[in-house]
């Protein structure tokens, strides 16, 4: 099936600011991945006292920050067919509380298939080795303040979470990572195209 007619949106980061001092806060001590316009008021606050630059602050409301403000944006012109939203900390598929489950399942076993023995990488925080290939895979039951979660509630049929590991040694550039995330891609492509069909 050809690709013709797709339109392709790519975020390299959604926070500059993290990306940059190495914090998972943006500039204003937010947790962007915790500030989407979805479940934000649900979402439990584990901390003692809620203020910026606690581990997971969720921000003062719901889509405070600027960053989440614009990728909410582009959700919203584009209604994308399928988002992934890749992040690191170990290798898990997760799923979006709603949206095209058959698709979402078939999408992890092509991953699983394309990964199939190709690499072996550790845990992080020095565990154990294991093969990268997305064996691991959980679905949300309820909305939370996701990018991933957000795409879902606007109507994305595919939208999903893939934890990675990497960047937390500067091997955000190994060529395992990049090949992973390329085929995954890949894999997301072809379960958004039969969405099509």
């Amino acid at each position: 099936m050809p690709v013709d007619g797709f339109h392709y949106k790519l975020l390299p980061i959604q926070n500059p600011y993290g990306y940059d001092h190495f914090v998972r806060q943006n500039a204003r001590g937010v947790d962007v991945n915790r500030n989407f316009d979805c479940g934000w008021a649900d979402l439990p606050d584990h901390q003692d006292v809620s203020v910026p630059w606690d581990y997971n602050y969720k921000g003062a409301r719901p889509a405070s920050e600027p960053e989440t403000q614009i990728i909410q944006a582009l959700i919203q012109r584009y209604r994308p067919r399928c988002v992934l939203d890749l992040h690191t900390a170990h290798y898990i598929l997760l799923l979006s509380h709603r949206g095209d489950l058959e698709r979402m399942h078939a999408l992890h076993r092509e991953i699983g298939e394309r990964l199939n023995d190709r690499f072996l990488t550790q845990r992080p925080y020095g565990g154990p080795y294991q093969q990268v290939n997305m064996e691991q895979v959980r679905r949300y039951e309820q909305p939370q303040p996701y990018l991933f979660q957000y795409a879902a509630e606007q109507g994305a049929p595919i939208a999903c979470l893939v934890e990675l590991s990497g960047n937390r040694d500067d091997t955000h550039a190994l060529v395992m990572n990049t090949d992973t995330v390329v085929t995954i891609c890949v894999s997301a492509i072809n379960q958004a195209r039969r969405l099509e069909a």
